[in-house]
């Protein structure tokens, strides 16, 4: 398991808990549990396999919801994206699987085909010291014969999309008559995604007498009506963050920006934060397409992910930025759930989301493990109603400001390379490049002005775009007006020249003839 599973979860989200129905609400104290996992009366392989992954305390959803899985209780749980809640149902559905029985016992519903993989790698790394147990990953896009054969090899824990898990169903390759836990992950996505009625279908399939469990960010009301619908007495279990606690892990900023300059002012926010590894959020898999090639053609190395890539390839650009073969994936919301990757130093919202819910995931791709994130948002005079809708929901203000400007951004840059001399003069030793000084010095130079001439090359140039960025709205009101008011100002070429300007030019207008059409009845 990657640590998305740990401590720190990044944001005080709203909820939506009006019912009086079996309630538990969790807020995280600061004081950590002295005991661990071993509280929760875990067996030795799963505590081997925790230890193993390197945890040493369950966080706040998970210390709520394993003990109620536990029991066999129907749980509701929401939690913040990167709080823990794949572990929180994970844990308890291994060590309930019984490895003597080669048959289905567990089922596990995802939106997308990057969660299902995530949440399959997941089960497997906590089950790695419980002996014979086989998990299936199902989802579209790859061999329907080598998910077959997964199936029929004794699968005890399936992990689906709905769309192909009901493939399997039509075929009757598979029987959801043994399941004993069914786990809808990301329930609001894909309600969101349109699976509502593959889902029921799916839950209609399955055994009555299972266990039914809802995970989700947000508890909207078409979960409630699902969760009515097929659970029995469920629990809620929500972690909600106070404002006495710890600061959020997740630093929101947003960016006034105009919509024609928001490229000039995304590349301006990469220089000064220069981060390491991040997510850049479009809307539509076009505009994805279009910011990697212009990310690409300004020196930024990136790739892309979008629903519209074939699967083979959605997995090789996964797998590269895992590995940091690229600084920045440009993504759409749908193809990005499931990404959990490690030290996630931005997000940035090139569009804002249409739906505050997707905001919320967003950000959840950073700020995880316990560690501090920063998401980031370019916010046009269209989008302030955007903001309206995301401060609403998620119940807290986000700060707008200005974009750091060039001056800003210079002394940063300055600042990082005197700190990378200063690392180097302590350990590094220079002969071959005290030789070069000292041809330059023989040659008359000063010592100082040799150093200005190497930081003047190492620093970065001034971007033509600075000014325009930097230029006060009332200044550019007056400058645009004080260009309509020049007398010789461009006259618009789509209008006609009047003839006695060109008669002036030596050319006559031509004559008009007249026409007189007589219609016979």
């Amino acid at each position: 398991m990657t640590p998305e599973a740990s401590l720190g979860y990044s944001h005080n989200e709203s909820t939506y808990m009006t019912e009086t129905i079996q309630a538990v609400s969790v807020t995280p104290s600061v004081d950590s549990n002295a005991v661990g996992f071993q509280k929760l009366n875990l067996s030795p392989e799963m505590l081997a396999s925790v230890q193993h992954l390197g945890f040493e305390a369950p966080s706040p959803i998970q210390d709520a919801a394993i003990p109620v899985i536990q029991e066999g209780i129907d749980v509701v749980g929401q939690s913040q994206t990167g709080s823990g809640k794949t572990a929180a149902f994970c844990i308890p559905i291994v060590e309930k699987i019984s490895t003597k029985q080669r048959k289905p016992q567990a089922l596990i519903l995802t939106p997308t085909r990057e969660l299902a993989k995530q949440v399959g790698n997941e089960v497997q790394k906590f089950g790695k010291y419980k002996k014979k147990l086989k998990t299936a990953v199902i989802f579209g896009g790859v061999s329907f014969r080598d998910q077959l054969r997964d199936i029929r090899g004794g699968a005890q824990i399936i992990i689906a999309t709905p769309g192909r898990l009901l493939d399997h169903i039509e075929q009757s390759t598979i029987d959801l008559s043994t399941i004993e836990t069914l786990v809808l992950d990301e329930a609001d996505r894909m309600l969101d995604m349109g699976f509502r009625d593959d889902v029921e279908k799916i839950l209609r399939k399955a055994s009555t007498n299972r266990q039914t469990i809802f995970f989700s960010a947000t508890i909207s009301r078409s979960i409630k009506t699902l969760v009515e619908e097929f659970s029995t007495e469920p629990r809620y279990i929500t972690v909600k963050q106070d404002s006495g606690q710890e600061a959020p892990l997740v630093t929101e900023k947003g960016f006034k920006v105009r919509h024609q300059m928001k490229f000039d002012a995304l590349l301006r926010i990469l220089r000064y934060y220069d981060a390491q590894s991040g997510v850049i959020f479009c809307n539509t898999q076009q505009m994805v397409e279009k910011l990697a090639e212009d990310l690409a053609s300004n020196d930024c190395v990136v790739d892309r992910l979008h629903g519209g890539m074939a699967q083979a390839q959605r997995e090789r650009v996964m797998a590269n930025f895992r590995k940091s073969r690229f600084h920045y994936l440009v993504a759409t919301d749908v193809a990005a759930r499931g990404i959990d990757v490690n030290e996630l130093g931005v997000v940035i919202n090139y569009d804002l989301p249409k739906d505050p819910e997707d905001y919320v995931h967003r950000i959840g791709r950073t700020g995880r493990a316990g560690k501090k994130g920063l998401a980031i948002s370019l916010v046009t005079g269209a989008g302030m109603r955007s903001v309206s809708a995301i401060e609403r929901f998620t119940g807290s203000k986000l700060s707008i400001e200005a974009l750091p400007s060039q001056s800003a951004i210079r002394s940063l840059q300055g600042e990082k390379l005197l700190e990378s001399f200063r690392v180097d003069l302590k350990k590094t030793e220079f002969s071959v490049e005290k030789e070069l000084l000292q041809r330059l010095f023989d040659e008359g130079y000063q010592a100082e002005d040799v150093a200005a001439a190497v930081l003047h090359r190492m620093l970065p140039k001034q971007d033509t775009t600075d000014t325009v960025l930097d230029e006060d709205p009332d200044e550019r009101r007056h400058n645009r007006r004080k260009r309509r008011e020049r007398p010789n100002s461009r006259r618009d070429s789509r209008k006609k020249r009047r003839p006695e300007i060109q008669r002036a030019t030596g050319k006559r207008p031509p004559k008009k003839r007249k026409f007189h059409v007589k219609v016979q009845k």
